[in-house]
């Protein structure tokens, strides 16, 4: 069995070292632990109460109903 020969990176191109002086330490794209592909987080709350107000008779105005949210980060 022969083993794998290792991966080789590709040339480096020349690079002004005074200009860039930590070039060499770019040598891909690939970004490590890069959350570019990660989902958008969840939004996550408990309802605290729910409630409509009143409309001018005193009786209650359910086309105008609102929510009181504690918001989880």
């Amino acid at each position: 069995v022969k083993p794998a020969s290792p991966a080789k990176r590709p040339k480096k191109e020349a690079v002004d070292e005074e200009l860039h002086p930590e070039h060499y330490r770019k040598y891909s794209e690939y970004i490590k632990g890069s959350n570019l592909d990660a989902p958008e987080p969840f939004r996550v709350g408990r309802i605290k109460s729910i409630f409509c107000g009143l409309r001018g008779n005193g009786k209650p105005n359910e086309a105008d109903i609102k929510i009181c949210v504690y918001k989880f980060y």
